[in-house]
């Protein structure tokens, strides 16, 4: 599929080239919905995963060395990976071309525009079974769901859900519902996100979970196999454990402990949940773990120390902080605790449970991309990427991670 669109591909993208050089006048308008392809319906699709389809036990190595190289138009921002179409999906900025990528070929075969009127760039969920990808805008004109179709690469649909704004987003592959964070309504600040909850097929509300989280930051992930959703609290270094049938919290679970009273000064919180399905665990990154002392000083510059909002110097606890050191915790929802935890040199980005590996790089000071086993925690020698890796996104089918790197995308194998 993503072949065919080669040679239409080229003239588009070089259109996306050049509206990413131009400076607007006048804000970019929404996209005109197009009519859905004849593929976004067609019986070939393959069938939607069932949760034991999901359980899967390791049965390959973790990537090991660079295969490939690919430039695109822009710098690289969100990303991922379609198993399905065998496409990964990229938005470059600035100028918010969607560019699709073959999977095999490693060659860029289409683009769409996907302008807004604010500098943060959209964020991307892909729905593979449903053949759709979805667009998020958190400020801006564009603050609607936005719908695409990955046959034609066209916008499908543009829904008002009748949020101020839209985060973060993840799908579950064996229904469609669509998770998306949103900017809460109960406040006038950051800190009472919203867990929407969509309907796959018809887009139709089915629920909004209050979250006391910053929904800017948090990070949602799916576990069809156990029926929860996880959703991060970067702040409060907090897991919420959502109950994907009832809708509603179920259990939180404090992971960073010196998170626990916001930090003013701290240089670090929660990340994103990754999860795996067979064994129901959740890996998160978050600053290293570490006993909190009181040291004599609020804050130091390099690994040093972060004062907690309110505290005067030297008299409450602090956050170790500073550069070239992380934590990965492992975390059952079930039991509501934290069972493992060890330092890391960068944070964790994705996870493959067919390698039992999750990948770890750092935007900025990381010397490349490690795996580390999900089981013992071990970390392996770093894979070299030049210029920080600023997302990762892995391919279900192949295990072949693709990352977003300075100068655009980066394939291993």
């Amino acid at each position: 599929m993503g072949r065919s669109r080669q040679a239409v591909g080229a003239v588009v993208l070089a259109l996306a080239l050049a509206l990413s050089g131009c400076q607007r006048s006048q804000p970019a308008a929404q996209p005109t919905p197009a009519p859905p392809s004849p593929s976004a319906s067609a019986t070939g699709r393959p069938a939607r995963p069932t949760a034991q389809d999901l359980d899967v036990a390791p049965t390959r190595d973790p990537v090991t060395s660079v295969a490939g190289r690919i430039a695109i138009a822009g710098d690289p921002g969100a990303l991922v990976v379609d198993e399905v179409a065998g496409e990964a999906f990229v938005v470059g900025l600035p100028g918010e071309a969607l560019q699709a990528i073959d999977l095999a070929s490693h060659e860029v075969t289409g683009a769409i525009d996907l302008s807004g009127t604010e500098p943060l760039g959209p964020r991307l969920a892909a729905d593979p079974y449903g053949g759709v990808l979805y667009a998020t805008r958190a400020l801006g004109s564009w603050r609607a769901l936005t719908v695409i179709d990955v046959a034609s690469l066209r916008v499908t649909d543009v829904i008002d859900v009748g949020s101020p704004g839209l985060w973060s987003a993840a799908v579950d592959p064996t229904t469609g519902t669509l998770y998306l964070m949103e900017e809460g309504t109960r406040g006038d600040g950051r800190g009472e996100g919203d867990l929407l909850v969509l309907d796959g097929t018809t887009r139709a509300v089915l629920g909004r979970i209050p979250l006391d989280v910053d929904e800017s930051q948090a990070g949602i992930a799916v576990d069809p196999v156990h029926g929860r959703v996880l959703v991060s609290d970067w702040d409060r270094g907090r897991l919420l454990v959502i109950d994907a049938a009832a809708l509603r919290v179920e259990t939180t679970i404090q992971v960073v402990a010196s998170l626990a009273t916001r930090c003013e000064n701290c240089l670090g919180g929660l990340g994103s949940p990754l999860v795996d399905p067979g064994s129901g665990l959740v890996y998160l990154a978050g600053p290293p773990p570490a006993a909190v002392v009181e040291p004599p000083q609020a804050l130091a510059a390099g690994t040093g120390w972060a004062l907690p909002t309110g505290g005067p110097p030297g008299a409450v606890p602090v956050q170790p902080v500073g550069v070239g050191a992380s934590g990965i915790y492992v975390v059952d929802p079930e039991a509501g605790e934290v069972v493992a935890s060890a330092t890391v040199p960068d944070p964790a980005l994705g996870i493959d449970p067919a390698a039992g590996a999750a990948y770890l790089a750092g935007q900025a000071f990381s010397d490349g991309v490690r795996s580390v086993d999900v089981g013992t925690l071990t970390v392996s020698d770093a894979i070299p990427v030049a210029g920080g890796v600023r997302t990762l996104a892995v391919d279900p089918a192949s295990g072949a991670v693709w990352a977003a790197a300075e100068g655009g995308l980066v394939v291993l194998e």
